[in-house]
C-alpha cells in the first residue's frame, strides 16, 4: 500500500494475573534473535512464542521465561514481558544491546522510579546460572515480570523454587 494509518489503542488493564504463577526457562525454542525484530512491538514478534507457549501451558506453566538463541544461558525476557530480578540491594535486568529485548515504557518507568528511589539498577547479561545461583544462596529477593510475582521454575527439566510467595514485599520496589 501506498498510505498507512497508523493508530494507537489504549485502555486500562487489571493484573494479568491474580496469584504467583509458574514459568519454565526456555531452552529450546527463542521468541527473538539478533537481527530480528525481538525490539519492536509488531503483530508477528511473538508468533514464534505461541507453539513453546503452548507446550509449556500443556505441561503447567503460565510463562516462559525466554533466554537467547545462541546458548539459551542467558534471560531476556519472560512471556511478553520484561524481566527483572531484585538481587541482594540491586535491581537487575537485560540490556538490550542485542536488540531482542522490548524497551517498553513499563521497563523504562521502574527502572527510573527504582534510580530515583535510590536503589542500584543494573542493565546487562543475566544468565540462568547466575539466577538459580543467588536463589539457592537466598539472594534472590524477587523478581518480577513487568512486576508480576512469580513462583516456581524450570531449568533444563529441573524444577526450581525461585521464589515462595512472600508474606510481605519489599516496599522499596
Amino acid at each position: 500500500a501506498d498510505e498507512y494509518k497508523f493508530v494507537i489503542f489504549t485502555a486500562p488493564v487489571n493484573s494479568y494475573y491474580s496469584e504467583p504463577v509458574n514459568v519454565k526457562i526456555e531452552t529450546t525454542y527463542s521468541r527473538a534473535t539478533e537481527g530480528g525484530v525481538g525490539y519492536a512491538k509488531a503483530a508477528g514478534n511473538y508468533a514464534a512464542a505461541l507453539y513453546p507457549a503452548k507446550l509449556g501451558q500443556d505441561a503447567g506453566y503460565q510463562q516462559l521465561i525466554w533466554t537467547d538463541s545462541v546458548s539459551h544461558e542467558f534471560i531476556e525476557e519472560s512471556g511478553t514481558m520484561n524481566i527483572m530480578f531484585h538481587i541482594g540491594n540491586k535491581l537487575i535486568t537485560p540490556n538490550l544491546d542485542f536488540k531482542t529485548t522490548l524497551a517498553g515504557i513499563t521497563r523504562n518507568s521502574v527502572l527510573t522510579l527504582s534510580k530515583d528511589l535510590g536503589i542500584e539498577v543494573e542493565e546487562r547479561r543475566v544468565s540462568v546460572a547466575e539466577i538459580i545461583e543467588a536463589a539457592k544462596e537466598g539472594n534472590l529477593k524477587d523478581f518480577d515480570e513487568d512486576c508480576l510475582a512469580s513462583k516456581d521454575g524450570k531449568y533444563k527439566e529441573k524444577e526450581s523454587k525461585i521464589k515462595e510467595e512472600k508474606e510481605e514485599k519489599n516496599e522499596n520496589i
